[in-house]
């Protein structure tokens, strides 16, 4: 009797799976990754600042720091439009900026964006000279 009713079970849900098209080992393909690598002079960065944005609304939606590979993923994404604008200051007192911006992102998509930093501006350090007046 126990098994009669097991075996129903799984015909109604195998069943209500093929209708509906659905399969047990599917993954909601309604989203999508974004993969983007940081680069300074075609060398990867790491520690780099990487914000992204939802593009057509202008809205900032967070921001993630390059690893090792001067890579960081945004995954989980709905369809849309996005932009990514990265930054990064080196130990030198250099500040590198760079954007990407049009990023077309559909259903399933595992899209890859490449950003290469320009410097911005350099940033001094302040010496105070200390005088002696005769």
């Amino acid at each position: 009797m126990k098994k009669t009713i097991l075996i129903r079970v799984l015909l109604i849900l195998v069943l209500s799976f093929q209708l509906t098209g659905c399969k047990l080992d599917e993954v909601n393909d309604d989203k999508g990754t974004f993969t983007v690598t940081v680069t300074l002079n075609n060398d990867a960065i790491q520690g780099a600042n990487v914000e992204l944005y939802d593009e057509i609304n202008e809205i900032y939606l967070f921001a993630k720091t390059t690893n090792t590979q001067g890579q960081v993923v945004f995954d989980d994404l709905d369809p849309g439009t996005y932009a990514f604008e990265c930054d990064y200051e080196d130990g030198a007192n250099n500040y590198y900026v760079g954007s990407s911006t049009g990023n077309k992102l559909r259903p399933g998509d595992d899209k890859q964006v490449y950003v290469e930093l320009h410097l911005y501006q350099r940033r001094f350090q302040k010496k105070f000279l200390s005088f002696r007046l005769k």
